[in-house]
């Protein structure tokens, strides 16, 4: 017997215990016994692989305590078009207890888990959510993201001017390497204004939106009453605005409350002018603005949360970063100026790695009545320098580390801190949350972009190379995917945790 654990659609793990050679079919009927959902209704899932209910657990080589993912809601034709293997696999564990097919006693459990099996709970309605800046690589990351949420469905899309009007499917360029959505090439490109978004029943927006056009819109529909989860930098320094990685400081989520004042009414104002740093931001009630931090600094952050966590505070930080082209959007760097190449500058990347850090790995004191919520990690200084390099998607980073405490923690200490590190988005169980937020490999030449990028379907950071450094206390190579963690899917992800503490 091997123990599967599915990721249901409220982010919590359904635990099954059945055999290697039972059938998909077979493993959602004994989810369905534990959830009340209609087996018919359940999709299980590995990142972009849909399990077909005639194979074998085995033939999908799923072991011994490995996670899936489970929708719900699915579409009406694809429910019909496996209501057949379904039923097979009802027969299949329906007949005489002794059939070995399906594991001899189990057969049986299997036949009394159906036969006392409830009537099936109706589909918990998802959150209705829209992208901002939907056309770009960063929002295409996020439609794909999107497309089988468990919680949050995708109503409605936004673009430029000269997109607005169109079907998705028209006005995107699609890059990413799976097939765009069909629900998603349907939907008509809206304005990114929320005049034009009344009628979609928007209650979370996702922003990819370039840092020029990011500011007053954002604004805009935060004002108007959405939850704003934001990958561009306009906010992302403000005192009352959290600076959120997922897997590093979910706690600054709290701040969230603060925003709000019952006093305020949504409303929709045309061409606001951006929150200056300095003013305080009241929203009205349900509405939220949130930032997730830069690409670079997502990946450093991760690696660096366990080690404040188990040793203190760190004094110094060098970090050399190698960055994809993704990070460039689309076109992005000239091929010319890339190919064969390494370019030693991207503008305002080095500043916002350093002064981003210091915010993420800081305090946050939800007591505040008035100024910053926000204490900046004490005494630590991070100095970056700041690379494109001719890779596609992950961002590579040499970390040197420096810690406050005399003597500082041994390597085989910091290796133990990195690999059982367990963020508070994994406590919570959300949806995009990785089984294990860093990966430590001990392979010499590893981590490298091509053979690790999508390690936890992009949502993990993995650290290799940890050794002693002569000039500071540990030195070690780190990679993250850049439009995943590093953009997108933090997005998600910091909005699932909100959803799971109660804020949306």
């Amino acid at each position: 017997m091997i123990e599967v654990i599915c990721n249901d659609r409220l982010g919590k793990k359904v635990r099954v215990k059945c055999n290697p050679d039972d059938t998909i079919g077979v493993l959602k009927l004994l989810v369905a016994a534990q959830t009340g959902t209609k087996a018919e209704k359940i999709v299980l899932k590995k990142w972009y692989t849909i399990y077909k209910d005639h194979i074998t657990l085995e033939d999908y080589e799923i072991h011994d305590g490995m996670s899936l993912e489970m929708w719900v809601n699915v579409p009406d034709a694809e429910m019909q078009r496996e209501r057949g293997n379904l039923a097979d696999a009802r027969v299949a564990i329906g007949g005489d207890a002794g059939d070995t097919s399906c594991g001899g006693n189990q057969a049986a459990r299997l036949a009394r888990i159906i036969a006392n099996m409830s009537s099936a709970q109706a589909p918990h309605a998802r959150i209705r959510v829209g992208v901002l800046g939907a056309t770009g690589m960063v929002g295409q990351r996020f439609i794909q993201l999107l497309a089988a949420h468990p919680q949050f469905e995708l109503v409605a899309v936004g673009a430029s001017e000269r997109s607005a009007g169109k079907r998705y499917g028209d006005a995107a360029t699609w890059r990413l390497d799976t097939p765009m959505p069909a629900a998603a090439a349907a939907l008509p490109v809206r304005a990114c204004d929320p005049a034009g978004w009344a009628d979609a029943g928007v209650r979370v927006v996702f922003s990819a939106l370039d840092a020029a056009a990011a500011g007053p819109a954002e604004l805009a529909f935060a004002r108007a009453g959405a939850a704003v989860f934001s990958n561009a930098k306009n906010y992302r320094m403000h005192p009352r605005v959290p600076l959120v990685v997922p897997l590093a400081n979910a706690d600054h989520l709290a701040a969230i409350a603060l925003q709000r004042s019952a006093a305020v009414a949504p409303a929709v104002v045309a061409d606001p002018a951006p929150i200056d740093l300095a003013a305080d931001i009241t929203l009205p009630p349900g509405a939220a603005l949130v930032a997730n931090a830069n690409c670079s600094t997502t990946g450093l952050v991760v690696a660096l949360r366990p080690l404040v966590d188990a040793f203190g505070p760190l004094s110094r930080v060098a970090v050399v970063t190698m960055q994809a082209v993704s990070g460039a959007g689309y076109p992005g760097v000239p091929s010319l100026d890339i190919l064969g190449n390494v370019v030693p500058f991207i503008s305002g990347e080095e500043e916002k790695l350093e002064e981003e850090a210091a915010k993420i790995l800081g305090g946050v004191d939800v007591g505040v009545a008035a100024g910053s919520l926000f204490t900046p990690a004490p005494a630590l200084r991070v100095s970056a320098s700041c690379n494109r390099v001719a890779v596609i998607d992950g961002h590579t980073e040499s970390v040197f580390v420096e810690f406050a405490r005399r003597p500082p923690p041994s390597i085989d200490e910091i290796k133990h801190a990195l690999g059982s590190y367990v963020s508070e988005a994994q406590r919570l169980g959300v949806h995009s949350a990785p089984a294990q937020a860093i990966v430590v490999t001990e392979t010499k030449d590893r981590p490298q972009p091509r053979l690790d990028v999508n390690t936890g379907a992009g949502f993990s950071v993995v650290v290799g190379r940890v050794r002693p450094c002569n000039l500071f206390d540990v030195k070690f190579t780190l990679l993250s995917h850049n439009t995943v963690l590093g953009a997108a899917g933090s997005s998600i992800m910091n909005a699932e945790i909100a959803l799971a503490k109660g804020l949306l």
